[in-house]
């Protein structure tokens, strides 16, 4: 009986050992996804203490093996402490990779729902709750707000002409372009077909129209796609309406949308390839 209580303690310490072991594996996974930083040198760390505690749990179980003076009345406590310990590290890895993973998934479903899958920058979708909550803020405290629609001049001859093939390439370098331009603070949308907006948030009307002129001017000396027949360089042209927030009669999504449409309809009837702010809107009409 001595030597079977023996055994059972010493396997039990064992086993426990064989579970860190095998929690290294989903510990190391995880930290192979995770970037450079403070989160993956603690999981280093972890590991690396893992490994010390595998160290201990052999030595143990090994030198109480060779003990041939067992204290009998030494019982299991310390050998199921082990052995739990072994499990319980086990599933924290287990579990902690999984989470990771189902976390990154909801993040990567999360980024598509609010993507355009065309041309890779945020969608319709994600417009109409950013901009809801841009004019919110701007009249919580006071600040300048605009809006600038951009449209693609005559997208339709560049289908007609090069293939629809060609006109997603065109799009897709167009808001590259944009985003390119752009700043960080700006939130750039597809809102429709060949149009895209952009929010300009803490930003006066003035401001929004360099920042249109400057898209204007580099998006017609940019190649934006090469014709497959004859590697002809494609290059485009587009409008722009820009409108801001006055908190007088633009004091709404809805009004600073219709004025930022206005604009570009303006833009798009007086011979596009023009910004056209709100201002000039009005003057035409």
């Amino acid at each position: 009986m001595h030597i079977v209580a023996v055994l059972a303690k010493v396997g039990l310490v064992y086993i426990g050992a064989i579970f860190l072991i095998f929690a290294l594996f989903p510990i190391r996974e995880l930290i192979a996804q995770l970037p450079k930083g403070k989160l993956k040198t603690n999981w280093i760390t972890l590991a690396t203490l893992i490994v010390i505690f595998i160290v201990g749990y052999l030595f143990y179980a090994t030198d109480y093996w060779l003990d041939h003076d067992h204290n009998d009345g030494f019982d299991l406590v310390v050998p199921f402490i082990f052995f739990f310990g072994g499990i319980f590290v086990f599933l924290v890895g287990k579990l902690s990779l999984k989470t990771a993973s189902d976390m990154r998934k909801m993040a990567i479903l999360e980024h598509q729902s609010i993507t355009d899958s065309l041309m890779g920058i945020n969608n319709r979708r994600y417009f109409d709750q950013a901009l809801d909550d841009e004019v919110k803020i701007a009249k919580r405290y006071g600040l300048p707000l605009a809006l600038i629609l951009v449209d693609v001049d005559r997208f339709k001859d560049v289908n007609d002409t090069h293939g629809h093939l060609i006109g997603d390439e065109v799009l897709r370098n167009l808001a590259k372009a944009i985003k390119n331009i752009a700043r960080e603070s700006d939130v750039v949308c597809r809102y429709g077909g060949e149009e895209i907006a952009i929010i300009t948030p803490n930003t006066s009307l003035e401001k929004a129209m360099i920042l249109a002129k400057r898209l204007n001017e580099t998006v017609k000396k940019s190649t934006m796609a090469l014709s497959c027949a004859s590697q002809e360089e494609i290059y485009i042209t587009i409008s722009l309406g820009v409108s801001s927030l006055n908190f007088g009669e633009v004091s709404s999504r809805e009004n600073l949308l219709q004025r930022a449409d206005n604009a570009l309809y303006d833009a798009k009837r007086n011979g596009r390839d023009r910004v056209v702010t709100l201002q000039d809107s009005e003057k035409g009409s």
